[in-house]
């Protein structure tokens, strides 16, 4: 009885803090490259959104190349560093591709970001193309 008592009052406090990281990523984060700035957006159900200038491309649909597609993310918080997948699906061919990258929270409002080649991910923040972000408030 004292195990089931145990197991009922930790779980809860776990799944708090592994929705709590995934509610710090929803939002939109503004990083910079090659001194061109966008953002990156994160929503509540697992899309992912890119915005330069005032165009914005990503999320459940849009177009790319003549195709429709799907731009999906999925942040996997048992790794260190956390991994964070971006899911590319082709609306008339179910086909996907995936990105693959690590993310790290340097704090509430700033994160870091390497995502490696379409077949590899990147082990640490030296190899790839890491970036910083900054939560836009």
């Amino acid at each position: 009885m004292k195990k089931i008592l145990i197991v009922l009052l930790v779980l809860p406090l776990l799944m708090s803090l592994s929705l709590k990281t995934t509610e710090k990523l929803v939002g939109e984060w503004e990083g910079k490259e090659n001194n061109t700035a966008f953002s990156l957006i994160f929503d509540e159900e697992g899309y992912m959104y890119y915005r330069q200038n005032d165009e914005i491309k990503g999320g459940k649909e849009f177009v790319s190349k003549g195709k429709t597609v799907t731009l999906a993310y999925k942040l996997d918080k048992t790794t260190d560093p956390y991994q964070l997948d971006f899911i590319f699906t082709d609306h008339d061919t179910a086909k996907t591709k995936m990105a693959y990258g690590i993310v790290k929270f340097i704090n509430e409002d700033a994160i870091e970001i390497s995502i490696g080649s379409l077949d590899q991910r990147p082990s640490d923040f030296t190899e790839g193309d890491a970036l910083i972000f900054n939560r836009k408030k």
